[in-house]
């Protein structure tokens, strides 16, 4: 294996070590990792999108919200300047769309098993 190839595998190994180091527990309904995380940008109801990580998607009049202090909240929960967790899917017209969503501490960093 050349040089260029063991350091990087040395810093993966350390980025993935170092990421589950000092963070902050999750509660027991969140799940181990999520498919799409960013900051919450925007949230329109109104017109059902939301803007996460600089990505426009559809919100479903079901949208299930989690928070730290409570597994099932509202969307009134969500504020931009968040960091979340979502499930995505897709709608019907084939656009993406968050059918879940979870609000994440501010030092969260996703790690993967």
């Amino acid at each position: 294996m050349n040089k260029s190839w063991k350091g990087l595998l040395l810093w993966v190994s350390l980025m993935v070590l170092g990421s589950t180091a000092g963070a902050t527990a999750l509660p027991d309904y969140y799940p181990q990792a999520f498919r799409f995380t960013g900051t919450l940008q925007l949230i329109d109801p109104s017109r059902d999108i939301i803007v996460v990580a600089d990505t426009q998607m559809s919100i479903p009049g079901n949208l299930k919200v989690h928070t730290l202090n409570t597994q099932y909240g509202t969307i009134n929960s969500l504020r931009p300047g968040m960091k979340v967790g979502a499930a995505l899917g897709v709608s019907r017209n084939g656009r993406p769309i968050i059918t879940e969503i979870w609000v994440l501490p501010d030092d969260y960093q996703q790690h993967f098993h």
